[in-house]
């Protein structure tokens, strides 16, 4: 279903599915309840910033809307949600975290191009990268063998040119199957500071008469308002649903409850640990992604805290600036027959789907890989995250 727009009358174009039309020939269809999406908006080109060429500023009312079709599967990605919380003015989103250590890095990534050219100018020449893709889009690679694992270290690791940033050719990339490598790891919280206001009363002077002050100041990012404003809320994403292409991805690695932390201590160090141990096959739970399996991993307490600190330690670990609520790490396991090395049989996927013999790195290996994309979903807030993911595997010279 979808709105039309026919010279300011708003009109609904509904599109039945085969169910739909079998229930209207024999006077069955009734509809019970409906969703509103705003799949079509991208509102970082709608607000203050946000001006069109002529200099006039972007309408909401004036973007595209999508056609209505007739796939079983529902077209509407992000929904319209109703919270039974009164009185919440906050709400909080899924963010990909590129702050702890064993956190899987993404090539084009705005952190990733600040390590490569932020200390010098010309720092992109002579560190093994120039000319090829790596960091013209963002993704993160997932190396299909072994072997593609140890030449990407070789040729993305080490030490890099002369007058280059000491980290530049270092990139942190995914491995199939790997338990104690790097993760895709996701947070769940607020990424705002909540405000909450503070009254002072002024006694006054002879000359001046009593007076009430009203402040209002950022609330401390502790347990006790973690639990103010997300456990007592239902904010708590306890598990979360990643949606993967069943034609490259096979499994889902998630993170062991009893055996994974992610905290932080007062005297700045911290403890993070993701076990993605427990491999998680696919479920029954429908998603509206043809060829998609959807999988259920499991959320750890997000424990970073600013410890009565004015300097925001939390954020030296978390992406999230307000209150934590939790987080997870993900792996991959993709098919089999993906994962062939470069003295086999290029599997046909590679040639249907993606792209083969790249130049990636260099003028002298060549990678073949396909391109894909997860779709996470807080499992209690619905909200959600895309993270691209590049399957990758060296082909040879």
């Amino acid at each position: 279903m979808a709105f039309k727009d026919t010279s300011g009358t708003a009109v609904i174009d509904a599109v039945l599915t085969d169910i739909g039309r079998k229930r209207m020939a024999d006077g069955t269809f009734r509809p019970v309840k409906f969703a509103l999406g705003d799949d079509e908006v991208d509102y970082a080109l709608i607000g203050p910033a946000a001006f069109a060429t002529d200099g006039a500023q972007i309408s909401l009312s004036g973007t595209a809307m999508f056609e209505a079709y007739g796939s079983e599967a529902k077209n509407i990605q992000y929904g319209l949600n109703t919270f039974d919380t009164p009185n919440s003015l906050y709400k909080p989103i899924l963010k990909l975290n590129d702050k702890a250590e064993v956190a899987a890095q993404m090539s084009g990534s705005a952190k990733r191009s600040t390590q490569l050219y932020s200390q010098y100018s010309t720092a992109g020449a002579g560190i093994g990268l120039a000319g090829s893709t790596i960091d013209t889009a963002e993704a993160f690679y997932l190396a299909a063998n072994n072997e593609t694992a140890d030449k990407m270290r070789e040729i993305l690791t080490g030490s890099a040119a002369a007058g280059a940033p000491p980290n530049s050719k270092f990139f942190k990339f995914l491995e199939d199957r790997n338990f104690e490598g790097n993760k895709i790891i996701v947070e769940s919280g607020l990424d705002d500071i909540p405000l909450e206001e503070e009254s002072h009363t002024d006694p006054g002077t002879l000359w001046a008469p009593e007076m009430t002050l009203y402040f209002r100041i950022p609330v401390a990012i502790d347990y006790d308002n973690r639990i103010k404003y997300l456990v007592k809320r239902n904010y708590l994403d306890r598990h979360y649903f990643v949606m993967a292409d069943n034609r490259f991805i096979e499994r889902v690695l998630g993170p062991s409850r009893n055996c994974s932390s992610f905290k932080n201590f007062a005297d700045g160090s911290a403890d993070i640990n993701f076990q993605t141990t427990v491999e998680c096959a696919p479920i029954t739970y429908f998603n509206q992604y043809d060829d998609y399996y959807t999988f259920i991993v499991d959320g750890i307490p997000n424990l970073m805290f600013d410890h009565g600190m004015y300097s925001y330690p939390s954020t030296k670990f978390s992406n999230l600036f307000g209150p934590k609520g939790t987080a997870t790490a993900i792996n991959l396991a993709i098919v089999k027959k993906l994962k062939v090395n470069s003295e086999g049989d290029r599997d046909y996927r590679y040639t249907k789907y993606g792209s083969v013999d790249q130049k990636l790195f260099d003028a002298k290996h060549k990678f073949d890989y396909i391109e894909t994309v997860l779709y996470i979903v807080g499992a209690t807030t619905d909200c959600r995250i895309t993270a691209p993911v590049r399957i990758i595997r060296y082909s040879g010279t």
